[in-house]
């Protein structure tokens, strides 16, 4: 615990140097179109905010400001309704979810919509908001785009299920809509277990669910893109004889050197297809073959990178290195690096 509390604050120290702080007060301007919205849900949670990944991509974004020398304004909490005709940048985060609801995305969708309708401009946008957490609507676009992805079925409740489960194959999964991560994934192995699980879920307030077929895969590559270009791409590799998700909070191992040159241009072009300037992308292939055609798990527009391990560490788990206070520094690195060619990006379109 005690070795916890200090990487915690070895890493928020880290963080908070990465800042050119005297910048900040020559570039931040009660005058600028360009409004960097952070902390939504301030002052509520302030721990959990400045411990989790929120303030990280903040001062991520804040810092890429600093770095490319332009103006900009500083707004924190819920009042942003009053603004027209601004450029708003801020970071997907569950911070918006003020009322706790089951689809953590949908405030945070009715808020950017408002403002959006106000002639605001959104970075990110409306459209590539929806993606976040939200896999009803990221699997109708795939079939919208016939980008290749597990057969899926979409439901609400038990009644629905009852008219999708002749095409079912077990075990299959379940997966709730609005999850990230390796959270609210289920292997299910007959009708009455899914059929139990819904209904359980369904009691505690959760009301949409893919049902999904059962990849034979024990791993997965990690394609993170920024304006339509790979920056980062790692295989997660499940070792255990069972299935489970391949994050590496599974204790996944993890591969930064291969990757299947003869997929990239298919790969740029379901990158190209989504129109979202920054994403990570979840791939699989049948049996794990590569010369099969590749299977897209998901996407998403907010991500946390898995930082290269540096070559003194190359031969320790994964999870092992996560623990160590390098990680967090790695960590840190990369989101600022990927954050501030983000930004570039955005500024184009300003300018």
């Amino acid at each position: 615990m005690l070795k916890k509390a200090i990487h915690r604050t070895i890493h928020i120290t880290y963080l908070i140097i990465k800042v050119n702080w005297i910048k900040l007060f020559i570039f931040h301007s009660k005058k600028s179109n360009n409004i960097i919205w952070i902390f939504p849900s301030y002052p509520s949670n302030f721990y959990a905010y400045i411990a989790g990944n929120d303030l990280l991509n903040d001062l991520a974004l804040i810092q890429s400001f600093i770095h490319e020398g332009l103006s900009f304004k500083i707004k924190y909490g819920p009042k942003i309704g009053g603004l027209s005709k601004k450029n708003i940048f801020y970071t997907i985060s569950r911070r918006f979810n003020i009322y706790n609801l089951s689809n953590h995305s949908s405030t945070m969708l009715n808020v950017i919509s408002e403002l959006t309708k106000q002639n605001n401009i959104l970075f990110p946008s409306l459209e590539e908001a929806k993606y976040w957490e939200n896999k009803s609507y990221m699997h109708i676009k795939f079939n919208e785009l016939n980008i290749n992805s597990p057969k899926t079925w979409i439901i609400k409740n038990n009644k629905e299920l009852i008219n999708v489960i002749d095409d079912v194959k077990f075990p299959c999964l379940m997966k709730e809509c609005n999850s990230s991560g390796s959270a609210g994934i289920y292997k299910v192995h007959n009708y009455s277990e899914l059929d139990n699980l819904i209904k359980s879920k369904n009691n505690e307030g959760e009301y949409e669910f893919l049902i999904q077929s059962l990849i034979n895969m024990k791993k997965d590559l990690r394609v993170i893109f920024v304006d339509k270009e790979i920056v980062l791409h790692y295989w997660r590799i499940n070792e255990e004889k069972e299935w489970k998700p391949t994050s590496t909070g599974f204790g996944s191992k993890v591969d930064f050197d291969s990757f299947p040159d003869f997929w990239l241009d298919e790969i740029l072009k379901i990158i190209r297809s989504l129109n979202l300037r920054t994403g990570a992308f979840d791939i699989c292939w049948d049996d794990d073959d590569t010369s099969n055609t590749p299977i897209i798990l998901e996407v998403s527009p907010s991500y946390q990178p898995n930082p290269k391990l540096p070559l003194k560490w190359r031969n320790i788990k994964y999870s092992q290195f996560k623990s160590k206070l390098t990680y967090y520094v790695e960590y840190i690195n990369i989101v600022f690096t990927i954050k501030h060619k983000l930004v570039k990006l955005y500024l184009k379109e300003i300018k």
